[in-house]
């Protein structure tokens, strides 16, 4: 690792003993489920620990050659400073300053001008960047033409009746110290939403509800949504009496349209993987059924 410009080491590489480590500068702690990092890190090595770290540290000092401070400054338009951790940076350097930062911008642009990456060029999604607004750049300059704004409308919209089957789940994460959960499930359907009951200390839990939402207003022809239906969005949580409820994984369910009320059409329960910050997290035995009030 080079020193910055400016900058010049005074000694080796050494771990940092300013913390509470043992005599070679470990530190050590455990990681609980489902978190995959230990929260609190300690001195004493203990039989059930598997993390271990070292800090290294290398200490440096400030030069006073005047070119490195010209050549700094001549790239200030580049730099942001501050003079502490979680001040506000600036951009104008003081010499109280210690910390600098720099942040890089890459400009993208559509790949082709036929299929979905055409409407960027319509909608003018790329936009002027604010130097150029600053600079009071023509958008005719950038693009060519004035961009036009894109607008969809429908002439009308179409009222459902949606049914949502959540039955039980399984293999689900333990969020509490006995090892259990109290999970329920938050449902929600474009712009609705209901909620389950809370079942008491199971990681398997059956709940047997059935959900209703009527007069669901859905905008498109009837024909394109039973081809691609919106999905049935199913977030479980823990039930907690202090503090935030957590979250437990979340699945989607796509509904099984139906635009002929008069005939019955049984929707099947499937299982479905739950699951958190992508990795599985157990699995959801539910159905859904979406039918069409206004033909």
């Amino acid at each position: 690792m080079d020193c910055p410009p400016g900058w010049v080491w005074e000694d080796q590489w050494s771990y940092d003993i300013n913390r509470a480590v043992d005599e070679k500068g470990w530190e050590y702690g455990v990681a609980i489920p489902p978190e995959n990092k230990p929260k609190s890190w300690v001195a004493a090595e203990k039989m059930y620990h598997v993390h271990r770290r070292k800090r290294m540290v290398r200490p440096r000092r400030r030069t006073a050659d005047a070119l490195v401070t010209t050549e700094r400054r001549a790239s200030g338009d580049d730099w942001e400073y501050s003079s502490l951790i979680g001040w506000k940076f600036h951009r104008k350097e003081r010499s109280s300053d210690m910390f600098r930062r720099r942040r890089w911008r890459r400009k993208m642009a559509p790949s082709d001008s036929m299929g979905a990456a055409a409407i960027f060029r319509l909608e003018g999604a790329l936009g002027v960047d604010v130097d150029e607004k600053d600079g009071k750049t023509d958008t005719t300059k950038v693009f060519g033409a004035n961009t036009p704004n894109v607008s969809c409308s429908f002439s009308r919209c179409h009222r459902y009746h949606l049914r949502a089957y959540v039955y039980q789940a399984k293999s689900l994460c333990a969020m509490d110290k006995d090892s259990f959960s109290d999970p329920y499930v938050h449902v929600s359907f474009l712009n609705v939403s209901k909620t389950t009951e809370v079942v008491k200390t199971t990681l398997n839990p059956t709940w047997d509800q059935t959900l209703i939402f009527d007069d669901v207003e859905i905008y498109g022809d009837p024909k394109t949504i039973a081809r691609n239906p919106p999905d049935l969005v199913m977030e479980l949580y823990d039930s907690d009496q202090v503090g935030r409820d957590e979250p437990m994984g979340r699945c989607a369910c796509p509904p099984i349209v139906n635009l002929n009320p008069a005939v019955a059409v049984t929707p099947k329960l499937l299982w479905f993987p739950v699951s958190k910050k992508d990795r599985p997290a157990g699995e959801m035995l539910v159905a859904a059924e979406l039918l069409l009030k206004d033909g």
